[in-house]
């Protein structure tokens, strides 16, 4: 721009239309490698897919010319009064100091969307915890059920101090049918103190999950605050 800067009016149109497709393609690059739109002007009228718009574009243009005008010659003198050596020390400092913000910024940005995953697995996971314990519960209450459906069959049926079950202790088909009774009872005893301990072990992993991503929301809601004063549209 410098080579316009005895004409103020192309100083302004150039610097309208650069510094706007500078803008218009560094959004752009943001949305394709970091899936983020760090600045949407979309309510603003005149704007381009809310990468650009046309109130941004006249400051471009003025910033600009204020920037050739009046900025630059003021920091060229003064640059002049740097020796040479310091000068490239400087600007390789200053050049590497931009590449390290430039990759943090940018590994920062990756794992904001790994967080934002791992948060939505967790929670999966979380819900797939709640309805097994439903379940469970449902086929605990079902086992009972049962349990006190067969109980109440024996007692009625076949109580121990009923005098006709006495008579007929030695019919081979009671005793068949007590020891399946009795099978049945202490196998749906196991099995209702194999899915407590299923139970106790599902809300442990609950517990753990929600707790892991309680941390999750607590680095994210930080890593957004550095991204927002960042990028304040954002």
């Amino acid at each position: 721009l410098n080579p316009l800067k005895d004409n103020i009016l192309l100083l302004f149109i150039a610097a309208f239309f650069m510094l706007s497709v500078w803008e218009y393609l560094v959004s752009l690059f943001f949305e394709k490698v970091f899936k983020a739109k760090y600045w949407d002007y979309s309510e603003l009228k005149f704007n381009i897919k809310g990468r650009v718009c046309l109130k941004n574009s006249i400051y471009w243009g003025i910033l600009g010319v204020l920037f050739i005008k009046l900025i630059h010659p003021f920091v060229e003198q003064k640059v002049e009064l740097i020796p040479g050596n310091i000068l490239l020390y400087s600007i390789i400092v200053v050049y590497i100091l931009i590449g390290i913000d430039t990759i943090v910024t940018a590994v920062t940005t990756i794992k904001f969307d790994e967080t934002i995953e791992k948060i939505n697995e967790l929670g999966e996971k979380i819900k797939q915890g709640i309805e097994q314990l439903k379940k469970n519960k449902l086929v605990k209450n079902r086992k009972t059920s049962k349990v006190h459906q067969i109980s109440k069959t024996e007692n009625n049926g076949v109580s121990k101090d009923n005098t006709e079950y006495l008579n007929n202790v030695n019919n081979k088909d009671n005793i068949e049918y007590l020891n399946n009774i009795d099978d049945i009872d202490l196998k749906m005893t196991q099995e209702t103190e194999n899915q407590t301990n299923e139970d106790k072990e599902l809300v442990k992993a609950i517990e753990k999950n929600k707790f892991e991503q309680s941390k999750l929301k607590l680095n994210l809601y930080k890593t957004a605050r550095r991204l927002k004063r960042a990028f304040p549209t954002m």
